[in-house]
């Protein structure tokens, strides 16, 4: 039964920080559905900045023990004890780990549960996403649960990732006269899923080697190969700046032309809207959910080897005119499918609709 404070939500994570696509998932809809709706949150890490920028009743603060099983135990009883004290009525899980910990709960309680599936993964099938209301954040997403772990379209909803046109508000002003032409990418530093490697590949064939001082990249966020690019920019001499950042990365898309996502895997890419938001043209890797959010030489240019990569820049570093039409289209096609104006209602009715079952 709902609470005459409205719908009562604990949305868990293990890490909530201002470089994660799913954290700024969660910021938006803790921010924008506050109208008949409490919000509760989650986690093990929470970073200050993140704190202070969503809107949260109470914080239910996991131990991250290192014994497997002494973090199940205590994560079970803090988050049922706060289910209890708080009156909760939906538990969102936006990772495996809590999903399982979730439907457990639901088990001994009258809660519903909702899970966010908003990354590709594999193994543990039989203990996977157990909840009968599953929210995919992109069609690519959807088709890996129907199609790896059998799970049918009745149990899943997609509802995309968004951007917030508040935030994201100034369009960039294109500047023919610039004497250095600025390439950037925000995101995590991972050779693996986001494909910083091949990126490197291509300025160390295409760009070193000729010694071109017309053009620069610069590479923003933090991760587990942060080391490894420093040290291969720093060997090879490359025209790069690498800047562990991982809080107020908006301010680097302001000094961008271009946006490239190498992403060997990407679920969807909420970093493609940021960027558009912003007026910068994009090109992205033809993988994932990618395509679902760029229209190949209509809203951006897709790529698959780095030779059409290395062509797509060159053709929009000299083509001031494409850049316009390419930007004002992909503009307008994120603020009608991708905005937090079309997706937040979106949530709204998801939410009300569980309630009801």
């Amino acid at each position: 039964m709902k609470s005459d404070k409205g719908i009562r939500i604990l949305h868990l994570y293990h890490n909530l920080k201002p470089s994660c696509g799913i954290t700024r998932t969660i910021q938006l809809i803790t921010n924008g559905l506050d109208s008949g709706f409490s919000h509760f949150v989650a986690c093990y890490e929470f970073d200050e900045n993140v704190k202070n920028s969503i809107k949260y009743d109470k914080i239910c603060q996991l131990l991250n023990h290192k014994i497997f099983i002494l973090k199940i135990l205590s994560d079970i009883y803090l988050i049922w004890n706060f289910v209890r004290n708080n009156k909760i009525d939906i538990l969102h899980s936006y990772h495996r780990h809590f999903s399982i910990l979730s439907f457990i709960i639901s088990k001994f309680t009258n809660i519903k549960t909702v899970i966010s599936a908003q990354s590709i993964v594999h193994k543990h099938r039989k203990i996977s996403y157990l909840s009968g209301n599953i929210i995919a954040c992109s069609e690519f997403v959807k088709k890996h649960l129907n199609g790896y772990f059998r799970i049918p379209d009745s149990k899943i909803s997609v509802i995309y990732n968004m951007v917030s046109p508040q935030e994201f508000h100034a369009p960039k002003v294109i500047d023919a006269k610039k004497s250095i032409y600025t390439v950037g990418f925000v995101g995590r530093i991972d050779f693996t899923e986001k494909g910083i490697d091949t990126l490197i590949d291509l300025i160390r064939l295409k760009y070193a080697a000729t010694n071109n001082q017309a053009i620069r990249f610069l590479l923003i966020g933090d991760g587990v190969d942060f080391g490894i690019l420093k040290t291969r920019i720093d060997e090879h001499k490359l025209p790069i700046e690498l800047i562990k950042e991982t809080t107020q990365v908006r301010q680097y898309y302001e000094l961008f032309d271009l946006f490239i996502l190498p992403s060997k895997i990407e679920p969807f890419g909420i970093v493609l809207l940021e960027a558009g938001m912003m007026g910068i043209p994009v090109i992205a890797r033809r993988t994932g959910g990618i395509p679902e959010i760029i229209e190949d030489g209509l809203s951006g240019f897709l790529y698959e080897t780095n030779e059409e990569l290395f062509t797509k820049i060159e053709m929009l570093r000299f083509d001031s005119q494409l850049v316009i039409r390419l930007t004002s289209t992909l503009r307008l096609r994120i603020l009608d499918k991708f905005s937090s104006t079309r997706i937040l209602p979106q949530y709204k009715a998801y939410y009300g609709k569980v309630m009801q079952q």
